[in-house]
């Protein structure tokens, strides 16, 4: 599977505006999500893709994705690379290996996925 070439258009255009991302807090999970969100931010601040995030400015009914890009739904992730802290993203992993949208699927395909 090739990633589209949006993505990394996406990927450059961040690497180019050296974020600030969190650190420093006890709970890694908490500066990943604060990190996310500045990306988030940082990618709305542009006209060079169209973004809809569905998780701005509330705190319930949060989405498995952060962004749709163009169309293409983002399940934004940062992490050190160090720990395991990102490595759960179910929803998004099915998306991707099934293309098909997880809220939106009525049967528990996921299992086929991620056994219990």
């Amino acid at each position: 599977m090739r990633i589209p070439k949006i993505l990394i258009d996406v990927r450059d255009y961040l690497r180019s505006r050296r974020l600030n991302l969190a650190t420093g807090s006890e709970d890694r999970r908490q500066d990943s999500a604060k990190s996310e969100t500045q990306v988030v931010q940082v990618l709305q601040n542009t006209n060079r893709w169209r973004i809809v995030s569905p998780n701005v400015g509330t705190s319930l009914n949060r989405s498995w994705y952060d962004a749709r890009i163009n169309n293409l739904y983002v399940d934004v992730k940062v992490s050190t690379c160090r720990t395991y802290d990102n490595t759960n993203a179910k929803k998004a992993i099915f998306w991707f290996l099934t293309g098909k949208d997880p809220d939106q699927t009525t049967s528990n395909s996921a299992s086929v996925f991620f056994p219990t």
